[in-house]
């Protein structure tokens, strides 16, 4: 092995010794197991929470499904990649979507039965 490099226990793959992350399989490689780098929200996380939310205001059974749909690709990238954050704001864009589309249901069957 050369000076400077080590291999990654997950993949095997030769990285230098100062990489936290492992560029071929985003493996931790820190001795403590926990990721040291900068992190960023995911795609996706912070657009949810404002989806959630324009869906309260305005048009809750569109902006509700995307503001799922933005949550649910935010989770996965969180998931398969440790510098993504996040989490927290894609839950909240997840819930307000889910309440998006619960009130729009309400008041579709309101004003259906009122007629």
């Amino acid at each position: 092995m050369r000076l400077g490099y080590k291999k990654c226990a997950a993949c095997n793959s030769e990285i230098m010794e100062s990489d936290s992350l492992c560029p071929y399989c985003n493996s931790i490689t820190s001795p403590d197991g926990i990721y040291h780098g900068p992190t960023e929200n995911a795609p996706g996380a912070v657009s949810s929470l404002v989806f959630g939310i324009l869906g309260l205001l305005v048009c809750g059974v569109i902006f509700g499904i995307v503001a799922i749909s933005k949550s649910k690709t935010a989770k996965e990238h969180i998931r398969s990649d440790p510098r993504y954050t996040g989490e927290g704001l894609a839950t909240a864009g997840f819930v307000l979507g889910i309440i998006d589309l619960i009130a729009w249901a309400l008041i579709l069957m309101f004003n259906l039965g009122n007629t």
